[in-house]
């Protein structure tokens, strides 16, 4: 477990290597030193420093370099994971890199993150592509095979095969870091000796090969394609990293845009400091005025443009009458399988107690019920008061008077359409509450406290508290603003 003093020395410690005279592309790749947030999700990989009994191995990492040998050699056997295209690119004027989380984006021509934006770029004459890393078990040869109607804006998969040279250009350039790296034991003291140690271990894992990977393969598609501009989601993390570094190595006049499209937490860090050298966005678009407001605070001396654009998210707000809603609460974990068991967990111990509320349990899309049910992170049998939703969302909120939360970019959208939210504190040493600007927000520790702030308070003192908390949300998560699409793809790059 992280506290919050702990975890601000491993931003420190983690920025000074990525800022350091030693820092290389290869190292900015390591997902490890880009501390993301607060939550234990991201905080529990770094445990081992702040364990005084665990010894850290000196030797070079033989077992991962022979693992990196076994996947070099099974990728060339099978070649079912080549960068893939689905669609006719002929020229790209704007190039967007989302993400590929779940079979079910297949077909559908939205994108999970981008929404329709794509199709209004393309709107104002632009040829749009988008570049889809994959993070399931589905190679990108599967992925084509299924998309059985070519989508109306072109999708180009990233794999995981890149070719025998790069192959080897990867491990040559990884192990000449590993040796430089070994250089700064002799500086700082016995913490920073940690973190280099650990460093050098997470060189050749398989999230630093594969972000190697996706900076490669985005380098030879920009000699072919020359978009005008990138705009990829940025929440901070190293492929966002290299991302930005191929898109300067290759043609400095690209316009290099970030999109915010997550809520911004108290703790969150990656996202934003400034990397320099070629690291950082032109231009970051925000969901809303609150996160613009945000980061123009932590980036007012830097040469990085930041604009509100909108969110996917947004939806239209419906007239509706809290006092005369049922006592349906909608459950709404992140897309983490530990989140889900916390707040599924609290509901259960709910029903089983008492009777006077319906739950709605909803899962992120990049998890499954079948998932959870194999898992055994949900028991099989469920009360009858808790229902598994497979609506949309604007549905799941027209029928909630409450929503149970803890770190989900959901809880903004329910909010900001007439949902009391109730934050659910599971043994927090740092808060990981994205509502942390509201004052007098609701939380609870157990289902007593739950039980009572169902039943006590009266709903004119809940209304107060919903209307400062919807005011809040609404400029979080706006509707898209064509008029900042229109400048910013309309405009060439100074």
């Amino acid at each position: 477990m992280i506290f919050e003093k702990q975890f601000q020395k491993i931003c420190k410690y983690c920025d000074e290597i990525l800022l350091s005279n030693f820092s290389t592309k290869e190292i900015v790749a390591v997902s490890w030193l880009h501390v993301i947030r607060e939550h234990s999700e991201f905080t529990s990989r770094y445990y081992g420093l702040f364990d005084k009994s665990k010894r850290f191995n000196l030797t070079f990492p033989l077992k991962s370099f022979f693992f990196i040998f076994f996947r070099i050699f099974k990728n060339l056997l099978t070649q079912k994971n080549k960068l893939l295209i689905i669609g006719t690119p002929k020229q790209v004027d704007v190039l967007m890199i989302s993400h590929f989380l779940n079979v079910n984006q297949i077909g559908k021509d939205n994108d999970f993150y981008f929404g329709s934006l794509a199709e209004e770029i393309a709107k104002l004459g632009k040829k749009v592509v988008i570049g889809l890393i994959n993070h399931t078990d589905q190679n990108s040869k599967y992925v084509k095979s299924k998309w059985k109607i070519l989508p109306k804006i072109p999708r180009i998969i990233f794999g995981k095969d890149i070719g025998i040279y790069y192959e080897f250009k990867i491990l040559k350039d990884l192990i000449q870091n590993y040796f430089n790296i070994r250089k700064l034991n002799e500086i700082g003291d016995y913490f920073k000796k940690k973190v280099i140690h650990q460093l050098k271990k997470e060189l050749f894992s398989i999230d630093t090969i594969n972000n190697l990977k996706i900076y490669y393969q985005l380098c030879e598609l920009l000699k072919i394609y020359n978009p005008k501009s990138v705009i990829l989601i940025h929440e901070g993390h190293a492929h966002e990293r290299v991302i930005f570094k191929a898109l300067r190595e290759v043609n400095k006049n690209i316009k290099c845009i970030g999109y915010q499209q997550a809520c911004i937490f108290k703790q969150q860090h990656a996202i934003k400091r400034n990397l320099g050298e070629g690291y950082n966005p032109d231009i970051i678009l925000t969901s809303g005025e609150n996160p613009k407001r945000i980061l123009e605070k932590n980036f007012s001396q830097e040469n990085i443009i930041i604009k509100k654009l909108g969110s996917p998210k947004y939806i239209k707000k419906k007239s509706q009458n809290f006092s005369k809603k049922k006592n349906y609460c909608l459950v709404i974990p992140e897309g983490l399988p530990k989140e889900c068991k916390y707040l599924f967990d609290l509901t259960i111990k709910y029903s089983n107690k008492f009777k006077d509320t319906k739950f709605i349990w909803r899962l992120h899309p990049i998890i499954t019920f079948d998932y959870l049910f194999k898992q055994k992170l949900i028991p099989s049998y469920i009360p009858k008061n808790i229902i598994l939703s497979s609506n949309n969302l604007e549905d799941d909120i027209e029928k909630c008077k409450w929503a149970l939360y803890r770190g989900t970019t959901a809880i903004f959208t329910a909010v900001a359409n007439g949902v009391y939210p109730i934050y659910y504190n599971h043994n927090d040493n740092i808060s990981a509450d994205p509502l942390y600007e509201v004052e007098n927000r609701s939380s609870v520790n157990n289902i007593s406290d739950l039980n009572n702030l169902f039943k006590n308070n009266s709903n004119r003192h809940k209304l107060e508290k919903l209307k400062k908390s919807a005011e809040y949300c609404n400029k979080s998560f706006e509707k898209y603003n064509l008029q900042t699409i229109k400048e910013i793809f309309n405009e060439s790059k100074n």
